[in-house]
């Protein structure tokens, strides 16, 4: 009985060995009680190398897992996931829609599925692939997302609709932006409506929407930045360069300091510097030879066409940074100048006369009658010579 007991006692031992040693479900034998970590690690070594950029090497270990009949299911994802990030990484984005598509069949966690869709959707939308970006932007809001994101992929479905009218899904977006929930992210839905007017060549309702964009509220300083660009580019082509230097400014000072249009937009406004100088000379003239060929009342009448401009423009796209401060800014200047030529608008050309001024007069006038001449005499009284002696 005693050795019937050592026995029983020794088989069970060994059951439990067994079982230890060969757990249900595992495509590898190993002798640990908890499965190896070696597969896992091989995967954050390959993601390490792609920041380092050792693209190369990465690929050759992700390729090793992939060809393994060992690897573990949940770390053929990993392994899916740190691809597609290798591919996207180096912006081969035909490469990065497979590992993409793979890594979303076979992750098992919701938080990872609608990561990987949304990613997915993008690069679609990137490649041009309207339908396929539409179709999994939809996907995204079945995994229920968080608000923010769910927001962002509802602007995107918007984006890429093809068989809505212009007019239905502006209805729907304008909609949205009223919400009280959205109130930040009024800058995102006017970008959007103006891109959906771009893809529809209405240059000018896509600009009236750009100019909501810049007007409405943003948490993000970069969709203000998109706008500025989107508006200076469009203003560009259309041959409006001081106003189109203006946006680019804006956008130069806005973008991100490691976004590669920042010094896109700088380079720009540089370009047209020296065109936009020599368009207000043209303006200038063309608006003194106009006034002077007015009466009285018709300059009275031009005067008060020209403030009312100025106030319009303040008060109008922008006015939510200016209106009150009697001070209108570059771009405020810009637009302005495109319903009016008065010289005064081109920040440009008054800058320039301020230091040809102090370069011929100095810089310590006094506001005074007479301010130019070496006698200071009023009543407009000569010296004897009767000549007009200037300092």
């Amino acid at each position: 009985k005693t050795s019937e007991a050592a026995d029983k006692k020794k088989k069970e031992e060994d059951d439990k060995n067994a079982a230890l040693a060969k757990p249900k479900g595992k495509p590898d034998k190993y002798w640990f009680r908890h499965r190896p970590c070696y597969q896992e690690g091989v995967v954050w070594y390959a993601r390490t190398l792609t920041e380092r950029q050792g693209y190369s090497d990465a690929e050759l270990l992700l390729n090793k897992l992939d060809r393994d009949p060992k690897t573990f299911k949940d770390v053929r994802a990993m392994s899916a996931t740190a691809r597609a990030h290798l591919y996207l990484k180096q912006k081969n984005y035909d490469a990065a829609i497979p590992a993409l598509e793979s890594a979303l069949a076979l992750s098992k966690k919701k938080k990872e599925k609608v990561r990987l869709a949304y990613i997915l959707a993008q690069v679609y939308q990137e490649r041009g692939n309207n339908a396929q970006a539409f179709k999994l932007f939809d996907k995204v809001l079945d995994y229920s997302p968080s608000y923010e994101m769910e927001f962002n992929a509802r602007l995107n479905i918007a984006l890429n609709d093809e068989k809505s009218t212009a007019d239905d899904i502006a209805s729907t977006l304008i909609k949205m932006s009223k919400d009280a929930k959205n109130v930040d992210y009024g800058a995102q839905i006017y970008f959007t409506l103006a891109q959906i007017a771009l893809k529809k060549n209405d240059k000018p309702k896509c600009i009236g929407y750009l100019k909501e964009a810049l007007a409405a509220p943003s948490r993000n300083p970069q969709q203000k930045a998109e706008a500025y660009y989107l508006m200076a580019t469009l203003e560009n082509e259309s041959e409006n360069y001081v106003v189109a230097k203006a946006y680019y400014d804006s956008a130069s000072t806005t973008f991100a300091a490691n976004d590669p249009r920042k010094g896109t937009a700088g380079l720009y406004a540089n370009n047209l510097l020296d065109i936009a100088r020599n368009i207000s000379i043209i303006n200038l003239q063309d608006s003194l030879l106009r006034l002077a060929g007015l009466s009285t009342k018709e300059k009275r009448e031009a005067a008060a066409r020209i403030k009312k401009a100025q106030l319009e423009a303040s008060k109008a796209k922008f006015g939510a940074n200016t209106q009150g401060s009697g001070k209108l800014s570059d771009i405020e200047l810009a637009e302005a100048a495109k319903l009016s030529r008065f010289f005064g608008f081109d920040r440009d050309n008054v800058k320039r006369g301020k230091k040809e001024f102090e370069k011929k007069w100095g810089t310590d006038r006094r506001l005074e009658d007479n301010w130019n001449r070496s006698s200071r005499r009023s009543n407009g009284e000569f010296n004897k010579t009767g000549s007009d002696d200037v300092a």
